[in-house]
């Protein structure tokens, strides 16, 4: 029998590691400017706690664990939570993280 994908995981997680890429990307960008080591001191707490979020997210996908998706959707909130300027861009990600816990069987 062909298990089924929890499409709202994917969903949360393909956003959640464009956030990623894009954040990454402005942050890096923002080094040439004179508050690049400040932008840098800000947000890496925020993209430590989204990469690991979304690596347990791919993993959660893949394996189809219940507590791996979790985790991610709670390390999405957490990230938001540090950078609450960019708070409104995670949001999606979190909704949709704790909707495929939700329907996730395992």
């Amino acid at each position: 029998m062909k298990k089924r994908r929890n499409v709202f995981l994917l969903l949360a997680v393909l956003l959640a590691s464009c956030y990623l890429l894009l954040v990454f990307g402005i942050v890096m960008d923002s080094t040439n400017d004179s508050s690049g080591g400040l932008t840098i001191l800000l947000m890496t707490p925020h993209l430590i706690l989204l990469l690991i979020g979304v690596l347990f997210g791919w993993v959660g996908f893949a394996t189809g664990k219940a507590g791996f998706s979790l985790a991610a959707a709670i390390l999405y909130s957490v990230s938001a939570v540090l950078a609450i300027m960019n708070a409104l861009f995670l949001v999606p990600s979190i909704v949709l993280g704790f909707i495929g816990y939700a329907n996730q069987k395992s």
